[in-house]
């Protein structure tokens, strides 16, 4: 295993890290998804009033239309909210309670995936909704169905405060992603998997299949930060990158034929009177995860990381590739003259306070 020192990383402590405890939910009427958080132009492919399964098409991205999304739950497509310049911000199912499975593919063995062409397993996942789980680079953006690289960088851990802890996913599905892992084997030329150094994914096989341990605190695990310290050469800049958690669902798509529609999702933030992690459906209505919070304070709700995700409202839900839930104080008020103070209070990368 090498290891790869990552520079200018940086530490982030802030109060309301989730515990290990991983909480369910029972099944609820309505569901939905948002497709204006996904930064696309969508394309919807249903109406209000028609029935969906599990796996159903839903609306693809107009600049590529290989980029799929589908239904998470069987029902009837309850309403299409609109926002400015026509652009869907939420699609609504009402849940028929049955979860009838669209059938995408069949499952797999190991000795299928292994006589099957690459661009039979690229059209399964593609035609399963997981497409969007990988990223190009240099520009971090959803790849063509047309462009597979030579390389692609896996990361197995979360530096972002909040994110779901991965020794709970690895050790409820480490056979899941052993066999994603295989699949993009038989995709990609070289596949690298990088841990943290602090890591606590303790299942042996899957450390077996390690390749880089990743020294360093925030964003040392990000896939792309992994590609600049790894690469050989510049031809390597377009290489794809994916997280661990989609590896799983990966492999969990090509065992049964069926659209993977549960997560792990993190409850975290100052606000939240027990943060945790839950199991659930994507498309799970965020109030009925967010529930009682501490309410002294005006709350921000931000799905999809502290840092790089969206603040939203208590009536959206929990839409694609979105793995974590964040309750924070909402503090707009600026500190007067703030900038003439020595500000051992104050958090800093670099050297504008003496907190650095």
């Amino acid at each position: 295993m090498k290891k790869l020192f990552v520079k200018n990383t940086y530490k982030l402590n802030i109060k309301g890290s989730p515990s290990n405890s991983l909480k369910s939910l029972s099944e609820l009427p309505v569901y939905g998804v948002a497709p204006a958080r996904l930064d696309i132009k969508s394309k919807l492919k249903i109406k209000v009033g028609e029935n969906v399964d599990v796996g159903s098409e839903l609306f693809f991205d107009k600049k590529n239309e290989k980029n799929i999304f589908l239904s998470p739950v069987s029902g009837v497509v309850e309403e299409i909210v609109y926002g400015d310049r026509r652009v869907v911000e939420k699609i609504i199912i009402k849940s028929d309670g049955k979860f009838t499975d669209k059938k995408l593919a069949k499952p797999h063995t190991a000795q299928e995936v292994e006589s099957a062409s690459t661009q039979d397993l690229l059209s399964i996942i593609q035609k399963g909704g997981l497409w969007s789980t990988f990223t190009s680079f240099p520009f971090n953006a959803v790849p063509s169905f047309q462009e597979i690289p030579k390389s692609l960088y896996i990361t197995l851990d979360n530096d972002e405060p909040f994110s779901p802890h991965s020794e709970l996913y690895f050790s409820k599905f480490h056979k899941e992603f052993l066999f994603g892992l295989e699949v993009l084997r038989k995709i990609f030329q070289e596949v690298n998997v990088g841990i943290a150094h602090k890591s606590k994914i303790k299942e042996p096989k899957i450390r077996q299949e390690v390749t880089h341990q990743l020294v360093g605190e925030y964003p040392a695990n990000n896939p792309g930060v992994y590609l600049f310290y790894n690469k050989k050469s510049s031809e390597e800049n377009t290489s794809w990158g994916i997280k661990g958690y989609d590896v799983i669902r990966i492999g969990q798509l090509f065992q049964t034929g069926h659209y993977p529609n549960k997560r792990i999702i993190s409850l975290a933030g100052s606000l939240v009177v027990e943060p945790c992690h839950y199991h659930v459906l994507e498309g799970t209505p965020i109030s009925s995860i967010v529930g009682s919070y501490k309410k002294s304070l005006k709350p921000r709700i931000i799905c999809g990381g502290v840092l790089t995700g969206r603040q939203v409202q208590e009536d959206d839900f929990i839409s694609y590739n979105e793995h974590s839930i964040t309750v924070i104080p909402d503090e707009q008020e600026q500190e007067l003259l703030h900038f003439f103070k020595p500000g051992f209070h104050r958090p800093t990368f670099g050297k504008t306070y003496l907190s650095f």
